[in-house]
């Protein structure tokens, strides 16, 4: 192995910590927010247990990288899900909203920062005929943004 392909999987390491630490750190403030009205419990706690999955790869390639894309697919799921459950639960306050809405900043960011990293791992997977990660990773990233631009708009009224 050359040492750009050491760095290039210490900094893939890095950054899957990362994304974890991001996942984990909203779940925990969804929870603490007491914000039924935004999202189930259960979603939460498999949005923690998703977080853990992913600290574990070790790389994004052959069945790891099946593994990653499974999440990633079922992080996107539970993102678009968030807001869908009505009534029920406490309001948050405007520094509960604000927080969840800085912490979705954060995972968006961190799912950006991913996208450089994964670029020849990509092109292994056009070849196999799966959806890139780039492109997951991008339907995650569009997820965030239209939950985070949701809980800007109910600080607006």
């Amino acid at each position: 192995m050359s040492t750009d392909q050491g760095q290039d999987r210490t900094s893939l390491g890095v950054q899957l910590d990362n994304l974890a630490v991001a996942i984990k750190k909203l779940a925990n403030s969804l929870i603490r927010a007491e914000s039924a009205y935004l999202v189930e419990s259960q979603v939460v706690n498999r949005l923690v247990s998703i977080a853990a999955r992913i600290e574990h790869l070790k790389s994004l390639e052959e069945d790891e990288g099946e593994v990653f894309a499974s999440l990633l697919k079922g992080i996107t799921d539970i993102l678009q899900s968030i807001g869908d459950v009505s009534g029920g639960g406490q309001k948050q306050s405007v520094e509960e909203r604000a927080k969840i809405i800085r912490l979705f900043k954060m995972l968006e960011q961190e799912t950006i920062s991913l996208l450089p990293l994964i670029r020849s791992l990509d092109e292994q997977r056009k070849e196999r005929k799966f959806d890139t990660f780039g492109g997951l990773l991008q339907r995650m990233v569009d997820a965030i943004q239209e939950k985070r631009h949701m809980l800007m708009r109910k600080d607006d009224k």
